[in-house]
This record gives C-alpha cells, structure tokens and sequence, in this order.
C-alpha cells in the first residue's frame, strides 16, 4: 500500500516542477514516482550524455585535419638541427637553373593533388553521437529504474508524501556521480 492521496487528488503532469514558495504538488502512486524518475534521468543523462559525443565528434575531426597538415612536406630539419632545407611542396622540382633565368621560373609546379584538407568522414561525426546517445539511453533506464522504485518504496512504506522535485534532485544526483565516475582516479578512491 501507499499513502492514500487526499480527495480530488490528480496526478500532476510531468515535470510538475512548483514554486516553493506556494503550495507544493505531489505524487502518490509508486508508478507515477517511478516515471517522473525515468523521465528526468533519461532528459538530464541524455544531455550530458549527448554534449559529451557531439564533443567526441569534433574531437576526432579536428584529428584528421591534423593528420593532414602533418603529413605536408615542410621544412625538414637535419638531425643536428642546424641545417634547414627549403620548402617545397612534394609535387614541385627543381629545374637545372640557366644563368638567364630568375629563381622563379626554375622551380616547377605540378598539379596539385587535393590541395584542400579532405572533409571528416561521416563516421567521426555521426558515430560517437550515437554511441554515447545508446550509452545515455541504457544507463538512465537502469539507473532511473532502480531509484525511482527505490524512493517509491521508502517515502510509501514511510507513508510520506513524495514532492515533485524529489525525482528531479535525485536524478541529478545520480548524473553527478556518473560525471564523477569517469575520471578514473576519483572512481578508484571513492
């Protein structure tokens, strides 16, 4: 059993967020506690969730074009570091020089192979998304779950009143310790 809802009771909608200041709006059922549990575990963990692959994404974007800059043929450095050769681009060569000729004109200029940096491929942009989307889904299932059903059976078999920003504190409760568990090292002392 549960504490019996006052007459004319209805159950609020969710958030069902109040002022509060003003009178408070409550949840009786254990069904109704559960859910507003699941729903605002799965709207605060998807959004911390989300931000972190979108993040991911850009991460590894930035990488490629990385990678691409890298592999530009630059100014090559001799292992004593005291001789520098001059740039040229790979596809460029040198032209036996004739005495009437500006430096300019004995250098050769082939055409270039992709002379922008390739785009990022589909899959380091849609991929993490997704990966820590499916993450946030699983996880806030099983947590909102458990603690949801958890706080319906200690505020009913207290026969107390469960407000609706119990499930919202707790929820948020539940993504700072997921935050706080992913640095390994705080995981590992606590």
């Amino acid at each position: 059993t549960y504490a019996a809802p006052p007459p004319g009771y209805v159950t609020p909608d969710w958030p069902g967020l109040y002022n509060p200041l003003k009178d408070g709006v409550y949840l009786y059922v254990p069904f109704t506690i559960w859910k507003f549990t699941l729903y605002w575990t799965l709207l605060l963990e998807g959004i911390v969730f989300i931000t972190c692959g979108l993040f991911a994404s850009f991460t590894l974007s930035r990488s490629q074009r990385w990678r691409y800059n890298q592999s530009i043929v630059g100014e090559e450095i001799t292992a004593t570091a005291r001789q520098v050769r001059p740039r040229f681009h790979p596809n460029s060569q040198l032209v036996d020089h004739s005495s009437n000729a500006s430096i300019i004109t004995t250098i050769q200029r082939l055409p270039r192979k992709h002379q922008l940096p390739p785009r990022p491929s589909m899959y380091t942009l849609f991929i993490p998304p997704l990966i820590f989307t499916l993450a946030s889904t699983i996880s806030s299932v099983i947590s909102g779950s458990l603690t949801g059903w958890a706080i319906a059976a200690l505020y009913n078999s207290a026969l107390l009143r469960t407000s609706t920003w119990v499930p919202a504190i707790w929820s948020a409760g539940l993504i700072l310790i997921v935050i706080i568990s992913s640095y390994s090292s705080v995981a590992t002392v606590m």
